[in-house]
């Protein structure tokens, strides 16, 4: 599984997720066929972090 996690984000220093370089993430990235999902502002339109890793088929069928 790969997933991004941002510096100051909750629980960031608890994670057990294990760092890997930006070739290592953007090679599984590519190999997995993902698309990055993300939410630019907030329905409050404050800014947001919010993003999700899906298929590309999935992200095609169902956009945000």
């Amino acid at each position: 599984m790969i997933r991004l996690e941002f510096p100051g984000a909750p629980n960031a220093k608890e994670s057990s997720l294990e760092p890997i370089s930006w070739e290592e993430w953007f090679d599984e990235f590519e190999k997995k066929n993902l698309a990055l999902l993300y939410e630019e502002t907030t329905a409050a339109g404050e800014k947001s972090n919010f993003n999700k890793l899906v298929s590309r088929e999935r992200a095609v069928e169902n956009p945000m």
